[in-house]
């Protein structure tokens, strides 16, 4: 895990990245160690991941690749503001797997009740950003959001 994690040096210019000790280490030797790494991540290590490299901007499709096949298979483990992120920064990174976004809003409407207003408007922005239009995902956050009015800022 620690050479994935030294990744978060610059590979949009370059696939491999030389951390502080001096070792050369490559994307594709760090994306095998993701493979590992999810089947034993909880879903939640998962889910900051993906935020945090997109945050930091890195949007490396292998990469996102990798954590949304890890994604699929944790998903049912995700509680609302987990959902909500994932699909957040998915869409952020502009990966827009249909798949995953199909997977995501299932996943979403079954818990649709513990969403808070945050985590309604995230949902949206994400799906309508991929162009997701899943309808029947749509009515559910409508139907919540104006449960939750009084929420939004």
């Amino acid at each position: 895990m620690g050479s994935f994690m030294a990744t978060l040096g610059d590979t949009s210019e370059s696939p491999t990245h030389r951390p502080a000790n001096g070792d050369e280490v490559s994307l594709d030797n760090d994306l095998s160690c993701l493979g590992k790494w999810q089947s034993k991540s909880k879903s939640k290590q998962l889910v900051n991941t993906a935020w945090a490299f997109v945050t930091a901007g890195h949007k490396e499709e292998r990469l996102f690749t990798a954590l949304a096949a890890a994604a699929e298979q944790r998903v049912r483990d995700f509680n609302s503001q987990e959902l909500a992120n994932t699909a957040w920064a998915f869409a952020t990174a502009g990966h827009q797997e249909e798949w995953l976004f199909t997977t995501l809003a299932a996943a979403a409407e079954q818990r649709m009740k513990d969403f808070i207003s945050q985590n309604l408007a995230n949902t949206a922005w994400a799906f309508a950003t991929v162009g997701h239009k899943e309808e029947r995902l749509f009515t559910a956050l409508a139907v919540a959001a104006e449960r939750q009015l009084k929420d939004f800022n």
